[in-house]
């Protein structure tokens, strides 16, 4: 969610990056998304071209490299928010208890309403202090609302590319997460806002009345567009010497009839529009 506090702001404005359509395209094993934000877009400067680059890699990593130039000087600083449960899939909230978490940072930033004071602190004798691993199950009860929402400063050299940010371990199923950056911060964020949610099989969605009505209106599509693509095949069988009038007739009247999935112009069509 994007919020702005008066003359502050978090996520990039009302309508920050996260509500836009992104250009995406896929080169080797890299996904590559590019987004530009026009000139005074959300109050800032500039006109910004930013890219994203996901890349799984044979060792098992998973790279994100984010690029951004602006036509103006401004403000630039972007994130992406990952959540890991290595329990792993609808194992609920109750498995990040089990996580060990180790964190190289030795100060953090105190926040007044998720806003940054300025401050810089250090994290000894603090609920912050991750230097050496905590389970997260005997630390979360500490601070506000059983969870973590709070950004921390990385310990790394003044010319240090990437270096060692985090590892998190789930001992139950041996999985590990380590991470590294060349940025100066870290967001730790146990997802508290997430809650338990509902656990659903695919009977239960399918069920459900909304679902269930769409299901039966994208029958109903495909049976329709059945029914067209059966006609073109077999014009294109008898007009071939007529050179496919019938056939442009027939998408002329596609277009004209300003067709959609799961419209009634789709059945309208198929019951008129038929030479």
């Amino acid at each position: 969610v994007s919020n702005n506090f008066e003359t502050h702001s978090r996520h990039g404005g009302h309508k920050g990056f996260n509500r836009m359509v992104w250009d995406t395209y896929i080169t080797g094993k890299k996904v590559i998304m590019s987004h530009i934000s026009r000139d005074s877009s959300e109050g800032y400067p500039g006109d910004l071209l930013v890219r994203v680059i996901f890349e799984l890699s044979p060792k098992n990593e998973f790279k994100v490299n984010f690029e951004a130039q602006s036509t103006k000087p401004t403000i630039v600083d972007l994130s992406h928010l990952l959540y890991f449960n290595l329990a792993g899939h609808h194992k609920g909230p109750d498995e990040i208890y089990r996580h060990i978490l180790t964190l190289n940072c030795n100060c953090y930033t105190p926040q007044v309403n998720r806003i940054p004071t300025g401050e810089i602190q250090n994290v000894i004798h603090t609920e912050y202090d991750f230097q050496i691993p905590k389970i997260l199950g005997k630390v979360m009860g500490l601070v506000p609302k059983d969870g973590y929402f709070q950004n921390l400063c990385v310990n790394r050299g003044t010319y240090q590319e990437e270096c060692f940010v985090g590892r998190l371990l789930h001992p139950p199923s041996g999985r590990m997460l380590e991470i590294y950056s060349n940025q100066p911060g870290v967001q730790l964020n146990t997802a508290n806002e997430f809650g338990y949610g509902a656990v659903k099989s695919i009977e239960d969605i399918i069920s459900e009345p909304k679902v269930k009505e769409s299901i039966e209106k994208l029958d109903n599509s495909m049976l329709l567009y059945e029914k067209v693509h059966k006609k073109v095949l077999d014009l294109l069988k008898l007009d071939s010497k007529n050179n496919y009038e019938e056939i442009k007739e027939l998408i002329w009247k596609f277009r004209s009839y300003k067709v959609n999935p799961g419209s009634t112009s789709l059945e309208k069509f198929v019951n008129e529009g038929f030479p």
